[in-house]
């Protein structure tokens, strides 16, 4: 296998991983009353920001 795409199968495992962590984190505090709905979804939208560049680059490099 090419480096290139095994490094790009890490960046999409990694930027999986961060999304599901960053739910579970949002789910149980939400659940908790610690964090209000619009706080959830600002949450949601900084979150978003780096697990979509460590998804976007890591299928630039494996598609490279």
């Amino acid at each position: 296998m090419n480096q290139g795409r095994l490094i790009g199968i890490i960046l999409i495992s990694v930027a999986f991983g961060v999304a599901v962590i960053t739910s579970l984190f949002i789910a149980v505090q939400t659940s908790a009353d610690v964090l209000t709905a619009g706080g959830a979804v600002i949450l949601a939208g900084i979150a978003f920001v780096p697990i979509a560049l460590l998804a976007g680059f890591g299928i630039y490099i494996y598609v490279k």
